[in-house]
């Protein structure tokens, strides 16, 4: 029960830290490479 605990929450922390990954990955190419959808003219 005990380990079962603690690889669920081991799967938790990665899934976490994957996301945080992508969102900063996201981040830094918005800032090399600025595409403003909502801003360009149709």
């Amino acid at each position: 029960m005990k380990n079962r605990n603690k690889r669920r929450k081991k799967k938790r922390d990665f899934l976490k830290d994957y996301l945080k990954n992508k969102l900063k990955n996201w981040k830094t190419k918005l800032v090399k490479e600025p595409v403003f959808h909502y801003k360009t003219p149709a």
